[in-house]
């Protein structure tokens, strides 16, 4: 685990000189690059590493970097030889196999604008999707939290930019790093309370 502490302190130095470029660091000869940090913040919904903090970004990118050393570490120590190993990998090449065989055989299918147009109009039912909302939330420990928030949001002069704000330094939950951003989400992706609001809202 030295290693991996070690890397992640080359990786932060590493860090500064590459924020702009899509590589964020190299570890033993190998690159993180966008790819990998997508892969660290895909649980966070509607995150976009570039609108995160210099000192998140920071911290996204030596998860990245350990990630990439335990999996080397894995590697090093003889896991490929390891028969669920190998059976899992079996099992992968013949899904990726499956993936790629079919995606060829739809790129020989050529249909016409007239055939889609036809189509869409035979089964529009299969194409209605239900309402979506797009919300931020600030997720706390207590009503006396919540209230103080309410307040200070209420003496903000640019409530949107104040609600971000405190969302990245108050909330508990794995939005906070986006400004409480959640995305898109139809009313039963939420617990019933949080949709019901939501979707009472206003726009803006």
């Amino acid at each position: 685990m030295k290693k991996i502490v070690l890397a992640s302190a080359v990786a932060a130095a590493l860090f500064t000189s590459a924020l702009s470029a899509k590589t964020y660091a190299t570890v033993n000869g190998q690159e993180i690059t966008d790819k990998d940090i997508q892969a660290i913040i895909q649980v966070i919904p509607g995150a976009r590493f570039d609108k995160l903090t210099k000192e998140q970004q920071k911290k996204i990118v030596e998860q990245a970097v350990e990630k990439k050393l335990l999996a080397e570490k894995a590697i090093k120590s003889g896991i490929e030889n390891d028969p669920d190993y190998k059976k899992t990998l079996e099992t992968m090449k013949k899904e990726l196999a499956l993936e790629i065989w079919m995606k060829k055989q739809f790129d020989k299918v050529k249909v016409t604008e007239k055939e889609m147009k036809d189509f869409y109009n035979k089964n529009i039912q299969m194409f209605k999707q239900p309402a979506q909302a797009k919300a931020r939330h600030i997720l706390l420990k207590s009503k006396k939290e919540a209230m103080a928030v309410i307040n200070e949001l209420k003496k903000a002069k640019n409530v949107e930019q104040k609600f971000i704000e405190l969302a990245k330094k108050k909330s508990t939950g794995p939005s906070a790093a986006n400004g409480g951003e959640l995305g898109w989400f139809d009313a039963k992706r939420m617990v019933k309370p949080f949709s019901d609001a939501a979707f009472k809202l206003k726009k803006g």
